[in-house]
């Protein structure tokens, strides 16, 4: 009687305290909604390369802190959760108003998407696996975006169109299918760090539209600007604002191909006009002076080669397009707007874009190195990437078990347990044996198995590893890339934490402010089991990692 009278005394206050604790989760819950993301360039994208994702939030009726999660599939389906590398590092979503964040995430698979969370509270800090959510909403890539595949070429336009699209489809038809175009009018569009360009091939920037380059933030220049030094190609159109964009105090300045002069006339055209093979002259049909309204940058002590100047490239013809390395990377530098008039309306324009697309993109050691590759294929893979991967699963004193070895033993364990054991019984009379016979050939297979797969397998973890340093010496900033590829066996099933690390090459004392690192999982080309541009939707594992 007392326990019954005890229990309905503690029951409502286990109601109460159930009910506070849901109703807190609640009011959390409540407190945020996400409404929408944005992934890549309006909704462009590449998988396997890192991709900015912006995630709008509204808020309700109060203020929360917490910390933006994202988790997308790797290429064999296994959830990947990509969260700010500081656990502490919190944003604060205000009480009845609009938050646009920005992350970033590295998809990998055609047919994924994304889960995106607000953790909040101690797990917010924690960075805990299970965590609590003020937000949470998933998406597929096909309902907000247009994935790429792996190996497309995705060209970028920022501030004006060239009309890229149709500028692509002049390298031919199989090249047309290989690239992928899109714009973006918009500053708050672009990426803050410069890894957020790894999937974009070739970056065209238009600067005639006033206030625009204005409105990008010092880390959207600057992440343009490391980009490029990381090995990006920058198409960068300058022609009536030059003093704006490559004036002193400019962030541009350190893009541009030399000093800037002045912004003058052009006084003719024919430079152009043969660089581009155009068919109709650029003045032909212009109304109010033609050439004389296209407005050059001029720029002096050109650094790189001079692909096209205003006329024959004699005394007195100025560059008009300069091609050069800045760092790891290459620009091609246009001293004219090719978004406006008269060049926006010249037939010719498309054959000029199409010519500079070529010449950014190396379509000529393109087509040669793909009739090199049938010397070099190696496990069935046509790419160096794919080769690369093979050749780093092959560890030494690991060997695969054959399908051959396998089969015999289930052949010797059928054949042992059936006509084996009953005629050897049988033959001394005692066919109840089999209760203990039939366990010892189980056991004795079992074993066998065991010092194969030992003998062949192993026991120890190896690492393959290959290291790529590239040093660029010669700019006046010089900088130091590395990639590492790195492929881990383990004998046994286990969970690992992994972290890179590596030595300073150069002054121990002084530590860049850009340096960093990125690790991720290594994708693989192709359609096959685990490729990049898969549209298999099956999961090899299951176990989500960070």
């Amino acid at each position: 009687m007392n326990r019954l009278f005890g229990f309905l005394i503690c029951a409502p206050l286990l109601g109460l305290a159930c009910a506070g604790e849901c109703a807190g989760q609640a009011g959390s819950a409540g407190a945020v909604e996400i409404t929408g993301v944005r992934i890549g360039f309006d909704g462009k994208f590449k998988v396997g390369f890192w991709t900015p994702v912006w995630v709008t939030l509204n808020g309700s009726n109060r203020d929360v802190q917490g910390r933006l999660e994202i988790t997308t599939p790797d290429p064999d389906g296994v959830p990947v959760t990509f969260s700010p590398a500081n656990a502490d590092e919190q944003v604060t979503i205000a009480a009845g108003k609009e938050t646009t964040l920005l992350s970033y995430i590295k998809p990998g698979r055609l047919n994924g998407g994304l889960e995106v969370k607000l953790v909040v509270g101690d797990d917010a800090n924690r960075g805990a696996t299970e965590t609590s959510a003020a937000a949470a909403k998933s998406f597929s890539f096909r309902s907000v975006a247009s994935p790429a595949l792996s190996s497309q070429r995705l060209v970028v336009t920022f501030g004006g169109s060239i009309d890229m699209a149709n500028s692509v489809r002049g390298l031919g038809h199989a090249d047309e299918e290989a690239f992928m175009t899109t714009e973006v009018h918009d500053a708050s569009h672009l990426p803050d760090r410069w890894f957020g360009y790894e999937g974009v091939s070739t970056l065209a920037v238009m600067t005639s539209a006033d206030g625009l380059l204005e409105r990008l933030s010092s880390a959207q220049v600057r992440a343009i600007d490391d980009w490029v030094r990381q090995g990006g190609r920058l198409l960068l159109c300058v022609g009536s604002r030059g003093a704006a964009v490559l004036g002193a105090g400019s962030p541009w300045r350190t893009l541009g191909p030399g000093e800037f002069v002045e912004v003058a006339p052009l006084r003719k055209a024919g430079g152009l006009e043969n660089y581009a093979a155009a068919k109709q002259r650029l003045d032909a049909g212009a109304k109010g002076g033609g050439v004389a309204r296209v407005s050059v940058s001029v720029i002096g002590k050109v650094r790189g080669g001079v692909e096209a100047y205003e006329g024959s490239g004699g005394a007195g013809d100025r560059p008009l397009i300069v091609r050069y390395l800045h760092g790891l990377g290459q620009v091609t530098f246009v001293a004219l707007d090719l978004d406006q008039p008269p060049l926006a309306e010249w037939p010719g324009r498309q054959r000029l874009v199409t010519r500079i697309i070529q010449t950014l993109t190396d379509r000529s050691l393109d087509d040669s190195d793909d009739k090199q590759q049938g010397q070099v294929v190696h496990v069935g893979y046509d790419d160096l990437s794919g080769q690369l991967r093979s050749a780093l699963d092959q560890f030494s004193g690991v060997t695969l078990v054959a399908f051959s070895l396998v089969a015999i033993l289930v052949v010797a364990y059928i054949v042992l347990i059936g006509p084996v054991d009953y005629f050897v019984l049988r033959y001394f009379g005692r066919l109840h044996w089999t209760w203990l016979t039939f366990g010892l050939v189980a056991v004795g297979i079992v074993m066998v198995a065991l010092t194969v797969a030992c003998e062949t397998k192993g026991d120890r973890l190896k690492i393959n590893q290959v290291d790529l340093v590239d040093f660029d010496l010669v700019s006046d900033a010089p900088q130091i890339r590395g990639t590492s590829w790195s492929h881990i066996y383990s004998p046994s099933t286990e969970a690992y934490n992994l972290s890179l690390r590596p030595a300073v090459l150069l002054n121990k004392d002084v530590a860049s402010p850009e340096s960093g690192v990125l690790l991720s999982w290594q994708g693989l080309p192709g359609t096959g089991l685990g490729g990049l541009n898969s549209a298999s939707g099956s999961m090899l594992f299951s176990e989500p990692y960070r």
